[in-house]
């Protein structure tokens, strides 16, 4: 009876402390955020399998990007006292991403494997996404969907490939997810704390601090000013900083990529990311009818909260698809989550409208030997793919460039696109022929230029060259024109080739050294 009495007593307290007066009513009602549920034993299975499936592809094909070589030596110049600078002497802001090459440049300075370090972190930060999916989709009530969606990025390809290349990809996926998982919960101090470092890790994310913060006004009819506060205070140190050393915050590789790729396809309608997207939407394309599903859901379940990073998605690919910039699969990664999430609640409909007929038995067998197939058949499709990866760099990019520093002087300069793997093993001065550390050869790339590799030449007179087929013969088209005979002014010293396999075409670079 004492119990039944004091349960009343606590619940009657409760009632009167919460009640509100009537000069109360018209305040703001106070939002509070539903406590997370407990991760499942298999959500932290799926992570795991996420880590072990990454560790393994990297430690048989020891797959590292040519792009992740341009922040290596950033990292690796600033660790040895040189600068935050690819060309010694050169202040050019020419990585997208400082503070995983702040990370990078601390790694190797204590001595350690800066390389190992990058690929550990992200491969890490992907297979936290996992759990990170699951949370997203268990905040609208939808746990067996995020089951799936963790899944699908365990074992998405390109999360796959880009998680152990050394490119910060996988935290910049991370960081994304984390925001919106962040805004679904109402916890807008933690989504742009989170969106700081995104922004410090790729600036080019911009685009989702702005459809956050429509978001957050429309959803809570007010703007976000102290979570805003706390973004600008969290990026003002390295906007300071970068306008005092480089002359600007921004990376000249945007610039660089839309004058050099924009000259090129000057013509083309959707001329870089029309294919890519084809390829991206088209292969999986399954998973792409599974995602209008999932759209179809959000609309018809008034999932407003998803609505946010959806629009964001649609934005991310109008952008590229209308402008003149390549488009590299790397691009991809970030958005991806969104698509994965799409495509989750499109399947979890159909299993629910099949499912109905089957014993449970049947179906959790079925359901586990497709993710087993699907897992393997992936796992060795990337291994394939890394492994010819990264022996067309051990049989090209690594032995050019230590070819060059052998029979280089350390002051000579060398002309090339692919700055990467040749920039780094040679450890010389980079021309580069598309800008993205050398922006002084973009004029060069204009409607007047045929060949514009030709008259960089002729302007920097670099010793050395390494170029492709076309490249030359674009060049011997040109000097037609201007009468200026590139024999004249160089010879080739030196040629690689090589093929991965009888069916595909050789790659084929020479070196050409100044008269």
């Amino acid at each position: 009876m004492g119990t039944v009495r004091a349960g009343g007593l606590r619940a009657f307290v409760a009632a009167v402390s919460t009640a509100r007066r009537p000069e109360e009513s018209r305040e703001t009602p106070v939002v509070t955020v539903p406590r997370a549920p407990a991760i499942p034993h298999i959500v932290w299975m799926i992570a795991m399998l996420a880590l072990l499936l990454r560790i393994g592809l990297a430690l048989a094909t020891h797959y590292t990007s040519e792009d992740y070589m341009i922040t290596l030596r950033y990292a690796e110049n600033l660790a040895h006292g040189q600068g935050f600078v690819y060309n010694a002497g050169e202040r050019v802001l020419g990585t997208t991403t400082p503070l995983y090459t702040l990370f990078l440049a601390l790694v190797a300075r204590l001595g350690l494997n800066a390389t190992a370090a990058g690929k550990t972190l992200n491969i890490l930060a992907d297979s936290m996404l996992c759990v990170v999916m699951y949370r997203w989709l268990s905040s609208v009530g939808e746990e067996a969907a995020g089951k799936l969606a963790a899944f699908w990025a365990a074992v998405d390809p390109l999360h796959l490939r880009w998680a152990i290349s050394g490119m910060e990809t996988g935290l910049v996926t991370l960081c994304g997810a984390w925001i919106w998982l962040a805004y679904a919960q109402r916890r807008y101090v933690t989504a742009y704390a989170v969106l700081a470092v995104l922004f410090l890790l790729r600036w080019d994310t911009t685009l989702l601090a702005l459809v956050l913060t429509a978001a957050i006004c429309w959803r809570e009819r007010r703007l976000p000013l102290k979570e805003l506060s706390l973004y600008v205070i969290l990026i003002a140190p390295w906007l300071l900083f970068a306008t005092w050393y480089f002359g600007s915050p921004i990376p000249v590789t945007g610039a660089a990529k839309m004058t050099v790729y924009g000259w090129r396809g000057r013509s083309a309608l959707l001329p870089y990311a029309g294919p890519l997207f084809m390829a991206y939407f088209g292969a999986a394309l399954p998973f792409t009818l599974l995602a209008f599903l999932g759209i179809r859901r959000v609309i018809r379940q008034r999932w407003t909260v998803l609505l946010p990073p959806l629009i964001w998605f649609g934005l991310y690919w109008v952008a590229f698809l209308v402008s003149k910039i390549l488009l590299f699969s790397w691009y991809l990664v970030p958005p991806s989550p969104v698509y994965g999430m799409l495509a989750a609640l499109g399947a979890l409909q159909i299993a629910r409208q099949w499912g109905r007929a089957w014993p449970r038995s049947v179906w959790l067998g079925s359901v586990g030997a497709v993710a087993g197939l699907v897992t393997v058949t992936i796992a060795w499709a990337m291994f394939l793919s890394c492994r010819e990866s990264q022996r067309i760099e051990d049989n090209l990019g690594i032995p050019i460039g230590l070819w060059l520093q052998r029979h280089s002087r350390p002051s000579d300069r060398i002309l090339l696109e692919p700055i990467g793997y040749i920039g780094y093993t040679s450890q010389r001065p980079i021309l580069d022929a598309v800008g993205l550390v050398t922006p002084a050869v973009l004029p060069y790339y204009n409607s007047r230029n045929a060949a514009p590799l030709l008259n960089i030449s002729l302007a920097f007179r670099p010793e050395w060259c390494v170029l492709r087929p076309g490249e030359i013969q674009h060049i011997l088209d040109a000097q037609q024109s201007t009468g200026i005979r590139w024999t004249d002014l160089y010879e080739p010293v030196k040629t690689f080739r090589y093929t991965p396999r009888p069916d595909r075409d050789w790659i084929i670079f020479t070196i050409y050294h100044r008269k």
